[in-house]
């Protein structure tokens, strides 16, 4: 793995120093172009993607400002879809040991260490104003999916995709705290499962408490949940009951994410623990820099538990590298 990590460093580091200059600036204008409305003006232009040189009427100093932005132009077409979280392709995502235990094992005798790893996610405006205009109503849907494509003795399997569905509302805030502005608080309604039967089926329901901060570049983000009981086993292959009662002892009770934005470098930084003893959780760091006007390298690094459902008790451990087409902002 460490081989891996190497190599990849030094391909975005390339990468990073080529393109940089010439992409900085270039997928904001792009997308305020696409977007703007004829009321729009070159002073709103220069607010959104120059805002280093300063303007006494800057209303979109940070880049959540921005997305917040165009997200308000995007809803509005109807041939446009919001993304969500990140979207990106990973098709060399290098797993140190594929997890076998969960399936036949003549079938997984045959999984690759390399997998295509992606996520696909949108999310879509239900209400507009909700409590006095204080809220909005989002939903949203993430697909993960980690795809055996280089496997030779069997039919190129996904080993495993995860549905992930969810309700977002969200509150706008001006909240100020040692020099952060918390610019929202979301209230959500999730369910994530695999789509399997039987010994295969994993899922649960949570409600999830997201509060977001920044202060210029950095953006934290801290995620606790409750998890939604469900009914326990009658009997031994029960289909009705629950399917993982221990997930959180691996997935955990929160989350917490650090993104730091420099050059039009996205570093990534996420944390996720279970308060026990045992330790268990995971941490996930990613680096997008750029590539092409509207397409940005991505090397993704997973290690701990649950970078997919069928893995939720499963500690691994991976290394990917491809390309984002939308990141957190």
């Amino acid at each position: 793995m460490r081989t891996f990590f190497q190599l990849a460093i030094f391909i975005a580091y390339m990468f990073s120093h080529i393109t940089a200059s010439a992409n900085s600036n270039d997928e904001c204008i792009n997308t305020f172009l696409e977007h703007a409305k004829d009321s729009d003006s070159i002073q709103s232009l220069r607010d959104l993607c120059f805002p280093e040189q300063g303007t006494s009427n800057n209303k979109y100093s940070s880049d959540v400002e921005k997305r917040i932005k165009f997200e308000q132009e995007l809803h509005q077409n109807p041939y446009a879809l919001t993304p969500h979280k990140p979207n990106y392709f990973l098709p060399f995502n290098f797993l140190e040991s594929p997890n076998r235990e969960p399936f036949d094992s003549t079938y997984s005798d045959n999984f690759t260490n390399t997998e295509f790893h992606f996520q696909f996610s949108i999310k879509t405006l239900v209400f507009k104003s909700i409590f006095n205009d204080r809220a909005k109503l989002w939903f949203a849907y993430t697909n993960r999916s980690f795809w055996q494509l280089y496997s030779e003795y069997i039919s190129k399997p996904f080993r495993e995709t995860n549905h992930e569905p969810e309700f977002l509302l969200t509150f706008r805030n001006n909240a100020e705290l040692f020099g952060f502005k918390n610019r929202a608080n979301i209230l959500i309604l999730n369910h994530q499962s695999n789509g399997r039967e039987n010994d295969l089926s994993r899922s649960w329901n949570r409600i999830i408490f997201q509060s977001i901060w920044y202060k210029s570049n950095l953006v934290l983000s801290f995620r606790p949940w409750y998890r939604i009981p469900e009914e326990e086993d009658r009997y031994v292959g029960d289909t009705s009951g629950d399917d993982n009662p221990d997930i959180e002892d691996f997935m955990g009770k929160f989350d917490l994410q650090a993104l730091y934005k420099y050059n039009n470098n996205m570093l990534s930084v996420m944390f996720r623990n279970n308060f026990k003893s045992n330790n268990k959780g995971a941490v996930e760091l990613g680096w997008s820099f750029p590539f092409r006007p509207k397409v940005k390298g991505y090397i993704r690094y997973f290690n701990g538990y649950g970078d997919s459902l069928i893995d939720y008790n499963f500690r691994s451990e991976s290394l990917g590298f491809g390309v984002e087409l939308t990141s957190w902002y």
